[in-house]
């Protein structure tokens, strides 16, 4: 009896002191990450996710908008953009965008982006800019920031004719009396695409529209002919340089009408022979690339006391940074 006790006890001891060794052995330690990681949006990866260690060595980052390159902070890029939608509802704003096929969101504020719509094509100003999240400044994001904007195409007006321009009776303070006077579309001036911008200052060129001399009187070179469309247009005096060097610029592949500009006359309100506006009409297919411009004119000879008017109808085709005047009736 006591023979067999005794392996039993000692299996026990055994057991017991194997147990005491597993307790007090220490627990490895886990070895912790204490870099900080600037997060993106999981529904846009931008940027490629870096942490704060290695954000002071790098020097270059990526985003969507130019997969190809190594970009910059404190650089500000230029690309064309397909706008989609905008969201202002929150501590930053942004708005989404398409690049070749590929979905961009850019941040910013405090930039008309609310008066674009789905389908305009813009031409952006951007930079990267490191973000904090409000409330958490250990989430940071590295994200596309617009800097500024220019409307180049628009995805709407396709087949719709928009006044411009038209006559209406007023009462002048200075005459102290009603006057029949151009009035021009201010809203339409809001959201005016550089192609509309040309074919608009080209068809001014030749017709009057209400001007006068810039201080009373002409200049030596009479190059102070302030007209009241070109001013609206933002293209300068008549037939001065950057009336005329913007048009030659965007007709550069259409000689004809390059030779018809040479032929720009300073006319003012007042003159012998004169004409003005009455009315202009303008449309704009963007499928096509077409602007459309019909326009009243008023001929007026004050030698002979004769008024007579017409109307006339100017298509011009255009591109990225070109246009043509494709007919004329």
């Amino acid at each position: 009896m006591k023979n067999k006790i005794t392996p039993l006890f000692l299996l026990a001891t055994l057991l017991s002191l194997y147990l005491t060794s597993c307790k007090n052995t220490p627990e490895k330690p886990v070895k912790t990450e204490t870099n900080t990681v600037f997060k993106v949006e999981t529904d846009n990866k931008d940027i490629i996710n870096f942490s704060e260690k290695e954000s002071k060595t790098l020097d270059s980052f990526k985003s969507r908008l130019r997969p190809d390159e190594q970009l910059e902070l404190k650089t500000i890029y230029n690309d064309t953009v397909t706008f989609l939608s905008y969201d202002d509802n929150y501590d930053y704003w942004y708005f989404l965008a398409k690049k070749n096929k590929d979905t961009v969101q850019i941040m910013y504020y405090d930039i008309p982006i609310n008066e674009l719509v789905k389908g305009d094509t813009i031409s952006i100003k951007w930079e990267l800019k490191i973000l904090q999240e409000a409330g958490d400044e250990d989430i940071t994001y590295l994200k596309p920031y617009l800097v500024s904007f220019n409307k180049i195409s628009s995805s709407i007006s396709d087949n719709n004719s928009i006044k411009i321009l038209w006559r209406d009776t007023v009462y002048d303070e200075e005459l102290k009396t009603d006057i029949n006077t151009i009035v021009l579309n201010k809203e339409y001036q809001k959201n005016i695409t550089q192609p509309e911008r040309v074919a608009l200052g080209y068809v001014a060129t030749f017709v009057g529209n209400e001007c006068e001399w810039d201080s009373g009187s002409p200049d030596e070179s009479r190059s102070n002919l302030e007209c009241k469309l070109l001013t609206y247009l933002d293209l300068g005096y008549q037939c001065s340089d950057k009336h005329l060097g913007f048009l030659n610029q965007w007709f550069s592949k259409d000689s004809v009408s390059i030779e018809k500009l040479k032929r720009c006359t300073t006319i003012p309100n007042g003159a012998t022979m004169q004409s003005t506006f009455d009315e202009i009409l303008l449309e704009t297919n963007t499928q096509n690339q077409i602007i459309t411009i019909t326009y009243k004119v008023k001929v007026i000879n004050v030698r002979e006391n004769e008024v007579s008017t017409y109307t006339k109808k100017n298509q011009f085709n255009y591109g990225l940074n070109s246009i043509r005047l494709i007919r004329s009736e």
